[in-house]
């Protein structure tokens, strides 16, 4: 306060007024405002602006619809100022792979994986420079926006069918993991991870429990999704023992991980605890009532207890949204015990006139 000029106060000032427990959030709101403007105008250290991107993207929660080139993406107005003030940034310091960081992390959030990959790739190809200390960051800087374009590009083989457009994605997140072999270790977490996720996609399920087992160690126990990744791999096996461990030990991390409860419910289902799964499934739709994997288990549970027609109601809206042939392979039974065989041989003949080649399809 006596300083107002003093970026470095305004922004200790700030997260003051951020851990208050009373509601200092207009005040807050201003001292933000001005804040950013310093920033606009002057070079500051790298922890100040990102500290002030934190901030923007904590406080403006303001839900906004962007339009970029024809593909909407639903952000908040506070992550539209913290990428504008790194955009400025990387104006001024185009090499400065924090900031590029940063800003591809900022776009993965928004959805924008295109945009992020690019950032990603800017700080990898960027040679290191400095002294001993600034090439040691910069290297682990590259690390980290390889980890982050592996962990996007995998993302994306989920969703891809064409067998030569999966091998190609594919050999770029092997080439990922070489150079990630290289900057750091054959042993490494993040290798261990991208290994154990890559094997993972290609359903080699006994060699990615090893290597994400492994991986999840060497993160100390505490990296969520590698504990969740591993549940599922071990629920998959038959192993609901040590599906179960794992889960305990990610609720513990983080109770109100979607994810997890959604797999636990899985879980309990699986193991016929109904009323386990009705509470777990309860949680988690109340707090996202568009959840699809929430939505199906509830589909399934409703079914166990002969509720067919609540069963086939989401099914229904479930295909309707994706029109995904394993969601009929469930619904065409319970049409058939409602006496509805008709319904149900038209709906898979309907399907299999689009997708005459899919195995899916034809044992419908």
């Amino acid at each position: 306060q006596k300083d107002p000029d003093d970026v470095q106060r305004q922004l200790n000032y700030l997260n003051i007024l951020l851990d208050q427990q009373i509601d200092k959030r207009e005040e807050a709101t201003q001292m933000l405002a001005r804040l950013e403007a310093s920033l606009v105008q002057t070079d500051m250290k790298d922890h100040i602006v990102l500290d002030a991107v934190q901030a923007l993207a904590t406080l403006d929660r303001e839900p906004v619809t962007v339009n970029v080139n024809g593909v909407d993406y639903k952000t908040t107005r506070g992550i539209m100022r913290a990428e504008a003030l790194l955009k400025q940034t990387v104006e001024k310091q185009p090499d400065e792979k924090i900031y590029l960081l940063a800003l591809g992390r900022l776009a993965r959030q928004q959805g924008k994986i295109e945009e992020a990959i690019a950032s990603f790739q800017r700080v990898r190809d960027i040679a290191d420079q400095g002294n001993a200390i600034e090439m040691l960051r910069d290297n682990d800087l590259q690390v980290e926006a390889a980890y982050d374009t592996a962990n996007l590009l995998l993302a994306k083989l989920d969703s891809v069918k064409d067998k030569d457009e999966r091998q190609e994605i594919t050999d770029e997140i092997q080439s990922i993991i070489s150079e990630l072999q290289r900057k750091v270790n054959n042993d490494s977490k993040v290798v261990n991870a991208l290994a154990g996720k890559l094997l993972l996609a290609e359903r080699k399920l006994p060699e990615a429990l090893i290597r994400l087992d492994r991986a999840s160690r060497q993160f100390g126990d505490a990296n969520p999704e590698l504990l969740l990744l591993t549940a599922k791999i071990c629920r998959q096996l038959g192993e609901t023992g040590e599906a179960m461990k794992r889960l305990e030990d990610l609720m513990k991390l983080r109770p109100d991980l979607i994810g997890a409860q959604v797999e636990l419910a899985e879980l309990q289902l699986r193991n016929r605890q109904y009323s386990q799964a009705e509470s777990e499934l309860s949680r988690v739709l109340a707090r996202d009532p568009e959840n699809r994997d929430a939505l199906q288990l509830k589909a399934m549970l409703q079914a166990v207890r002969g509720e067919l027609q609540d069963a086939i109601d989401i099914y229904y809206k479930l295909y309707n949204e994706k029109q995904d042939p394993r969601l009929l392979r469930a619904m065409v039974p319970l049409l058939v015990r409602l006496d509805r065989a008709h319904d149900a041989q038209d709906l898979a003949q309907a399907e299999f006139d689009k997708n005459p080649d899919n195995l899916e399809v034809m044992i419908l």
